[in-house]
């Protein structure tokens, strides 16, 4: 019988978080929070589009967001079905890019911190400092007043003369077993 009581207690504590969880659900325009991500998704698109023409040939990004799912499109496609094996790269690097640009805004809650690992072979050819390109609209946008306090750690292959970043080369190799 014990049992059957804690259960009950524990029940009765849980309701009032149900409670504010739902209140807060039906309070949240997910629409607006999709618009945000997309926006900065396509921002990023868009900005390696102005850096290498043509390099992203595709509509824009939308976001479909409800209270328990999510929704990637190409215009009107399915982001897996649009988008091949490099494209699907600038997709997702798009990704983390428009998830960078929540941190400066107040009522997203986002960290300021975006970690990516650059492959140092992409669909079989070396990227070395290829990747700049890639690399450069983070960079113009943490150079940006409301982005001071945001940090983006990038590893790759080379990024030989890209301007603007704090750069490390590291010489050991460590390979975990």
């Amino acid at each position: 019988m014990k049992l059957g009581s804690d259960i009950t207690e524990i029940e009765k504590r849980i309701r009032p978080l149900d409670e504010t969880v739902s209140a807060m659900i039906r309070a949240t325009d997910f629409d607006d929070a999709s618009k945000v991500l997309a926006d900065g998704m396509n921002e990023y698109l868009h900005a390696i589009n102005r850096l290498k023409p043509g390099i992203w040939p595709h509509n824009d990004i939308s976001l479909d967001v409800s209270a328990n799912s999510f929704r990637f499109k190409v215009g009107s496609k399915k982001w897996q079905a649009a988008l091949g094996g490099t494209d699907s790269l600038y997709f997702l690097v798009a990704y983390h890019y428009g998830l960078l640009t929540l941190s400066a805004q107040a009522q997203c809650h986002y960290p300021g911190l975006a970690i990516l690992d650059m492959p140092a072979e992409f669909a079989g050819e070396l990227i070395e400092d290829k990747e700049n390109f890639i690399v450069q609209p983070f960079i113009e946008l943490l150079e940006r007043e409301k982005f001071s306090r945001t940090q983006m750690i990038i590893t790759g292959a080379s990024f030989v003369r890209l301007e603007g970043a704090a750069r490390r080369h590291l010489t050991e190799v460590h390979i975990s077993n």
